[in-house]
């Protein structure tokens, strides 16, 4: 639709897609829709979905849902590496750092088995 010129008003767009999206001008800066909206509140949101929708400072579309992603790990795995649990504070590069440090070859082929 947006290709034949003809795009929809509203539309299902997953994060990953949006930089596609507005760097190509297809999107419509919402800003100024949401400052005469007197219902609209950012701050009912979680600021960090919003932020995947803003593109030099202005907001091109708004969340419906989100769901958080779980992780779950074997202790056993962590305690025979001598790797702290996971917590509320750890980033990517904790994940990366304490899956290097459990991740083993137990066959000397140099693949993790």
């Amino acid at each position: 639709m947006i290709g034949g010129g003809t795009p929809p008003d509203v539309f299902y767009m997953g994060i990953e897609d949006f930089p596609v999206y507005v760097s190509g001008g297809s999107l419509m800066n919402l800003e100024p829709f949401l400052q005469e909206d007197t219902t609209w509140n950012a701050g009912e949101y979680y600021q960090v979905l919003l932020g995947g929708f803003r593109y030099r400072d202005s907001l091109y579309g708004i969340p419906k849902d989100w769901s958080p992603l779980v992780l779950y790990y074997n202790k056993n795995l962590f305690d025979e590496a001598g790797v702290s649990y996971p917590d509320e504070n750890w980033t990517w590069d904790d994940f990366l750092d304490a899956a290097i440090k459990i991740t083993k070859d137990e066959n000397g082929d140099g693949e993790p088995d």
